[in-house]
């Protein structure tokens, strides 16, 4: 009995000394409030990403999240525009944060009547667990490509492509 219960106590402990890193993906994205003249373009980006929590030992924060806007240019990334997100919290267990950002891009020299960009988030996440647990781990996560194209005649952008999120 009592070396059943110890290597039950053991297990857990090993499962709360190994958190996972949140999964994030990108729940929409609009343009609106733009201007476009010849190869400027200046709009309003609106973004909503979400990070997932699948560890059922451990809380996280968010510290100093960044997300920025680069325009993917197949021979340079460019930084448009960046905005840092408030302090951000997540319990244990599976579930899911929406953070909204907002920004102001601006951009010379699009082609085609398409823009690409992605999306580039940085911050420090801390993983709260049991046994007075704590680990800071750095995370920066890409989700490429955003591609949006210009309808002809309107003023309106679709999204091209479904977006893919990856931890660098």
């Amino acid at each position: 009995m009592i070396v059943a219960l110890s290597i039950i106590l053991l297990g857990l402990y090993i499962l709360s000394r190994h958190p996972s890193i949140p999964k994030f993906g990108v729940k929409s994205a609009s343009i609106s409030s733009f201007n476009l003249t010849s190869s400027k373009l200046d709009a309003e980006l609106s973004i909503v990403l979400n990070g997932t929590n699948h560890n059922k030992f451990h809380s996280i924060s968010y510290d100093n999240v960044s997300v920025s806007i680069i325009n993917d240019d197949m021979h340079n990334q460019t930084p448009l525009a960046s905005v840092y997100l408030p302090h951000l919290s997540q319990e244990k267990g599976r579930n899911t944060i929406y953070m909204e950002a907002q920004l102001n891009v601006q951009h010379e020299g699009f082609s085609n009547g398409t823009v690409n960009f992605e999306i580039v988030s940085s911050t420090i996440v801390t993983l709260k667990g049991d046994f007075n647990f704590r680990r800071e781990v750095p995370l920066k996560v890409v989700c490429d490509p955003l591609s949006f194209k210009l309808n002809p005649g309107s003023l309106n952008w679709d999204l091209v492509t479904d977006l893919t999120c990856k931890e660098l």
